[in-house]
């Protein structure tokens, strides 16, 4: 999923981090979203992407699948709360 490299901090020690490139992305059934396919062209991954919508276009929805998927979080963390708002 990607190459170790060793990043130095201010203070000179290193710390090992992962460099993660999206090759491609599947949504299928998420509320706004019926099916999303989003495919990268190979060896163009990194770089910076934009996703624009309306409100209501499931823009936020891309991000945290995105995040859930990665970070193997419970599908639970895809539910947004406003308890603390």
């Amino acid at each position: 999923m990607g190459v170790r490299i060793l990043r130095p901090t201010l203070h000179g020690v290193g710390v090992y981090a992962w460099r993660v490139h999206l090759r491609r992305v599947h949504i299928e059934n998420l509320r706004s979203i019926r099916e999303l396919e989003w495919e990268f062209e190979a060896g163009k991954e990194a770089g910076w992407h934009v996703v624009l919508g309306n409100n209501g276009a499931g823009k936020s929805s891309v991000l945290r699948a995105i995040a859930v998927g990665y970070l193997n979080l419970e599908k639970e963390a895809l539910r947004q709360s406003f308890h603390r708002w």
